[in-house]
């Protein structure tokens, strides 16, 4: 890299590129989702960035994957009941976080579900367990009363697929569902369940498949949280999914099932009285088709499908493009993991504008990551993602971890960080920030955190993003700053790193651009740099800081410490006080 000696402070982000693994996105919606009242298909509206998270049947767990808003990585554990499988997401006690149940069934289950409710940082409390007294086939959210508060529709899969009802569970905005249930007896296996408006009364009704008799019964809802009555419609040989979407675009809610042994897709399009008069079968690539979702993944504005061939040799999961009458046809197929199964998830998990797709795969204990085009395929790279034994159960919706901050949006921002947001700018703006040493701030892309008065951090600061600290006040950080982004600390600001040398407490390790127009004191700390740095004010270091790419100085150096040399270091002022450079490169003046 060629340095020009007279470069200027004010063309420095011009002609220096950043290393930064950060890269400018835009903050997507999830696309579809099966909470709420009714699963219907939405379009990116660049408020979220959708999480993951996948029960384990044998682990008896639940993995969070989390998405900081460029990849899907880190992976949490929390426990679970007995044989999780099935889950759904909302917000159980409306207090605006998201909230998770699982069924805990199986032949060694619990007959129970478990509720995880959101925390203050958009992680889960400690879960609680609603006792069923029947293995559980299959659980669904939606207001069933019209007190809007969420409920449950739970199925009773019995001993060896022997039950034979369904139950209304009534919420009370507490995450409480063990009063007012109603009973309703439904063909034999419930396994799948999915939610709609299906006569167009305004009141939830609720669709169910039959495993041992390969039937969808259709139950209509009362609005007081009862069923009126039923409908059976035959389908294909061991049906294992359904899900509900308008897949004609009449402004009807149609069913569509998924079966284990029969080659073809099954859509019954409604017509919006509660009666489905016309069946259109539409043929699938293998007849082992365990699972299903749906989702405009050819932003055509009709309704497609995605679904694995669970019986391949190597697994593979396939699209189905809708054409906005009903029928689907074979559009890709992809592998990913063996033995993929289940509803999938679908969402913009990458913020590219294009539907996404995440499948279980049972037999190797991974998760499969398949970044859409946009046209109905997928790119060629597909991610493996490990997670516990058995992957069951999938929902991707905008979770957190427990002690994790994630400023990525408007609600973190004002809900979390306490904050005023300014959504043209993508800009947070708090007087004081607190991070205690039990919690962790990660900054995505494209988002600004801006402190006016005084930052006093004891936790882990991940930045991808931009910091900037223009407060008076003096400001601590004691724990370590990774950051991509930039960290600007203006004229006024005194800001203060402090550690005890050693690299897990006051540490700075920076792959992106650090400015210091103010004072930056590194007391005791560590200050790794693998990007760039550019001070005009003044940086007071006592302990060491490794310079490795570009250091333009332009104000005042006070070292009483170590300052080693191994990349670019530019000298633009003469102001260097204290312990000489250690020089492995020359330092130039500029």
């Amino acid at each position: 890299m060629t340095y020009n000696k007279k470069i200027t402070q004010q063309k420095m982000y011009k002609d220096i590129s950043v290393k930064s693994t950060a890269k400018c996105f835009l903050i997507f919606a999830l696309i579809v989702s099966s909470i709420g009242t009714i699963h219907q298909i939405s379009y990116a509206d660049n408020t979220s960035t959708p999480d993951i998270i996948v029960t384990n049947g044998d682990s008896n767990t639940i993995s969070m994957i989390l998405n900081d808003g460029e990849t899907l990585a880190k992976k949490f554990d929390f426990q679970a009941g007995n044989k999780p499988a099935r889950i759904a997401s909302g917000d159980f006690n409306e207090d605006g976080l998201k909230d998770v149940i699982v069924t805990n069934g199986g032949p060694s289950g619990d007959d129970t579900l478990s509720v995880f409710l959101g925390d203050s940082t958009g992680g889960f409390s400690p879960r609680t367990l609603v006792d069923l007294g029947y293995e559980a086939g299959a659980v669904a959210i939606g207001d069933f009363n019209g007190d809007k508060h969420e409920d449950l529709i739970v199925s009773d899969w019995g001993t060896h697929g022997s039950g034979t009802k369904i139950q209304i569970r009534l919420g009370d905005g507490n995450g409480i569902f063990d009063s007012n249930i109603v009973n309703w007896q439904v063909a034999s296996a419930p396994n799948s369940i999915a939610v709609g408006d299906f006569n167009s009364d305004g009141k939830l009704d609720g669709a169910i498949t039959s495993w041992s008799e390969n039937k969808v019964t259709i139950v209509f809802g009362d609005g007081d949280g009862g069923i009126t009555n039923d409908i059976v419609k035959p389908i294909g040989n061991r049906p294992h999914v359904v899900q509900v979407a308008d897949f004609n675009n009449d402004g009807n809610q149609d069913t569509v099932t998924a079966h284990a042994l029969s080659d073809f897709f099954t859509v019954y399009l409604g017509d919006g009285t509660g009666k489905f008069p016309n069946r259109l079968d539409s043929q699938t690539v293998l007849p082992l088709t365990w699972g299903l979702n749906i989702g405009d993944i050819n932003r055509d504005g009709h309704v497609d499908i995605v679904a694995p061939n669970s019986n391949s040799e190597d697994g593979t999961i396939s699209t189905y493009l809708g054409d906005g009458t009903g029928n689907l046809t074979i559009h890709a197929t992809v592998q990913v993991g063996d033995r993929p199964e289940g509803e999938l998830a679908i969402a913009d998990f990458n913020a590219d504008g294009n539907l996404d797709t995440a499948v279980p795969n049972r037999f190797d204990n991974t998760v499969s990551i398949l970044y859409g085009d946009g046209s109905g395929g997928f790119d060629s790279t597909v991610v493996e993602i490990p997670v516990g034994n058995n992957p069951i159960g999938i929902v991707a919706d905008e979770f957190g971890l427990s002690g994790i901050i994630i400023l990525k949006d408007q609600k973190s921002c004002e809900d979390e960080m306490k904050g005023i947001w300014n959504d043209e700018n993508k800009k947070c703006t708090i007087d004081e920030f607190t991070l205690s040493d039990s919690e962790k701030l990660i900054i995505t892309s494209k988002v600004t955190l801006e402190i006016s008065g005084k930052i006093e951090s004891f936790g882990e600061i991940t930045n991808m993003g931009k910091i900037q600290n223009n407060g008076s006040d003096t400001s601590y950080i004691r724990d370590r700053i990774n950051n991509e982004g930039i960290v600007y600390n203006s004229d006024s600001a005194h800001l203060v790193i402090i550690g005890w040398g050693q690299t897990s407490n006051g540490f700075i390790k920076n792959d992106g651009v650090v400015h210091n127009d103010g004072l930056m004191e590194c007391k005791r700390c560590g200050f790794v740099n693998s990007n760039l740095v550019i001070n005009s004010g003044i940086i007071a270091n006592d302990w060491k800081i490794n310079n490795y790419e570009t250091f333009y100085n332009f104000g005042t150096i006070e070292n009483s410490g170590n300052l080693l040399n191994k990349g670019f270091f530019g000298m633009c002022n003469d102001n260097f006080i204290g312990n000489p450079i250690e020089r492995n490169q020359p330092v130039e003046i500029c």
